[in-house]
C-alpha cells in the first residue's frame, strides 16, 4: 500500500486544478476576482487537513466542484445577457430531447443526429462561446443514463461497455456547433 501524498506535494496540484476551473468564469470576472479566489482556495486547502487522505481529498473537491458549477454558471449567465440565457435554455432542451430519443431507440444514429442538430442550432443562435453548447447538449446523454435508473427509467439499448461510451456524442456535438458558427458567419458575410 502506497503512502498518501504529503500535503506539500498535493498543494501545487490542487492549485493548478483550481486555476483551470477558474477558466469557466468570464474574463472580466477573473480579472477582478481571480487572484482573491485563488488565495481563498489555497487557504481553505491548507486549513483542511483531511485533504491529505484520498477520501478527504474527494470530499474537499466535491465541495469545491459544487460551488464552482453554481457560481460559474451564475456568472456566465449574468455576464452574457438574454441571448446567452436563451442559448443555454435551448442547449438544455436539445440535450434533454437527445436523451429522450436515446432512451426510445435501439439505434445510436437517432440520438447522434439529435445531438448534432441541437448543437448546430444553438451555435447559430449564439456563436460566441460555441464550445459551451456541445458540452451541454452532449453531456445530457451520460447524465440521463446515470440518473435515469435512479428514477426507474431505462434506455432500450444499454451503453456498451458502460455509460461513459455516450461521451462519444461530444464528437458530433462539436462538429455541429462549429458548423453552426461557420454558417452564422458565412450568412452574415453574404448579407453584408
Amino acid at each position: 500500500m502506497r503512502p498518501s501524498p504529503s500535503h506539500s506535494t498535493a498543494q501545487p496540484w490542487f492549485d493548478r486544478c483550481y486555476r483551470l476551473l477558474l477558466l469557466a468564469y468570464p474574463a472580466d470576472f477573473r480579472r477582478q476576482c481571480g487572484a482573491e479566489m485563488r488565495q481563498v482556495f489555497r487557504a481553505r486547502a491548507r486549513a483542511d487537513r483531511a485533504t491529505q487522505s484520498l477520501l478527504g481529498a474527494i470530499v474537499f473537491w466535491k465541495g469545491i466542484l459544487m460551488d464552482w458549477i453554481s457560481s460559474a454558471v451564475r456568472e456566465r449567465m449574468s455576464s452574457g445577457g438574454a441571448s446567452t440565457l436563451a442559448a443555454f435554455v435551448c442547449a438544455i432542451c436539445f440535450g434533454l430531447f437527445a436523451a429522450y430519443v436515446d432512451f426510445q431507440n435501439d439505434e445510436v444514429q437517432a440520438p447522434v443526429l439529435a445531438v448534432l442538430a441541437g448543437s448546430f442550432i444553438v451555435a447559430v443562435i449564439q456563436p460566441r462561446g460555441a464550445w459551451r453548447w456541445p458540452l451541454i447538449v452532449a453531456l445530457c446523454l451520460p447524465l440521463s443514463r446515470t440518473l435515469g435508473p435512479m428514477f426507474g427509467v431505462y434506455p432500450k439499448l444499454p451503453a456498451t461497455p458502460n455509460n461513459f461510451a455516450t461521451l462519444l456524442a461530444l464528437i458530433p456535438a462539436f462538429i455541429g456547433a462549429y458548423l453552426g458558427v461557420v454558417v452564422r458567419f458565412a450568412g452574415r458575410a453574404i448579407l453584408h
